[in-house]
């Protein structure tokens, strides 16, 4: 199995510019023809600690690494759990228990 990546970006106001600065390069990266339909990072907020978490597929290692990710188990969704970057459905293909 592969290794799927985390990277805690602190409060809301502190991850608003890695947040976007991810979006950006991943257009970068699509628009430079490489193949991105397995590439996803999806976004954890949890309100008790006030922090977000990005958390990388495994295909997304560079992406990951590019932001000093840490390897982490694939993580389970809740609450405050979402798609930040990656194609339509690759949420369900992933946690397809999820809602």
């Amino acid at each position: 199995m592969s290794n799927w990546y985390f990277k805690e970006l602190g409060d809301g106001v502190a991850a608003f510019g890695p947040s976007t600065k991810i979006h950006e390069v991943f257009i970068q990266l699509a628009q430079s023809g490489m193949d991105m339909m397995e590439i996803a990072v999806f976004s954890h907020y949890d309100l008790k600690r006030n922090m977000v978490t990005l958390y990388f597929t495994p295909e997304a290692e560079i992406l990951a690494r590019s932001y000093g990710a840490s390897t982490c188990e694939k993580p389970e969704p809740k609450e405050g759990f979402s798609l930040l970057v990656g194609e339509f459905g690759i949420l369900k293909k992933h946690f397809p228990n999820y809602n």
